[in-house]
């Protein structure tokens, strides 16, 4: 793991409040797929990115909240 950032541009559908659904895309890579799970209390989200015709690129995904500053609004993540 590098520590580089990466920019994604999608779109994402939640089911029951709990499973993530998304599809987005790179400037690199046309078309990753994020099939996740929202942890009950909403504080972690876990699961797998991946591109490629059969699945066989990607990564599994944890992403937790990094300290909250009292003037930003909305949360931040990291990647592990």
């Amino acid at each position: 793991m590098t520590g580089q950032s990466m920019t994604l541009k999608g779109k994402t559908v939640i089911y029951t409040g709990y499973g993530w659904r998304g599809k987005s895309s790179t400037a690199t890579i046309p078309d990753v797929r994020e099939v996740m799970m929202i942890s009950r209390d909403q504080r972690s989200i876990e699961g797998r990115w991946f591109w490629g015709g059969y699945q066989e690129f990607g990564f599994n995904a944890t992403a937790v909240p990094r300290r909250i500053r009292s003037d930003c609004a909305k949360p931040r993540t990291s990647v592990h």
